[in-house]
């Protein structure tokens, strides 16, 4: 089992606010593994950093704590068994179970070009 630390604290506060997000927790795995809790006008967000797995999964308000408790658990699942060679399939089926978004649908790179 994966030892998770709660780093939203290593946040100031004007940080935690971000593009109409504002982090609710910020959870990190071994320095590597990060899971963190968005809120947002429209559906709250899991942020996932996971290897070559990156991206977001969205629910309501309500459903948030579950669907990022089930997140961290099939990430201690698959690490267990692949570390961090996670096979392409493994990747796929995790992205599809969530419906992850990949990362650049969640940062938006408007403001650099």
């Amino acid at each position: 089992m994966l030892k998770w630390e709660d780093k939203t604290n290593t946040f100031t506060e004007s940080r935690r606010h971000w593009n109409g997000r504002y982090l609710l927790q910020c959870e990190v795995a071994l320095g590597e593994i990060e899971v963190n809790i968005y809120s947002s006008p429209t559906l709250w967000e899991v942020f996932i950093q996971f290897g070559k797995i990156t991206g977001v999964s969205y629910a309501e308000e309500e459903n948030i704590y579950t669907l990022r408790d089930n997140i961290k658990e099939d990430i201690e699942k698959i690490y267990s068994k692949y570390k961090f060679n996670i096979p392409g399939n493994i990747i796929n089926e995790f992205c599809e179970k969530y419906n992850l978004d990949i990362l650049n649908s969640f940062f938006d790179f408007s403001s650099f070009f």
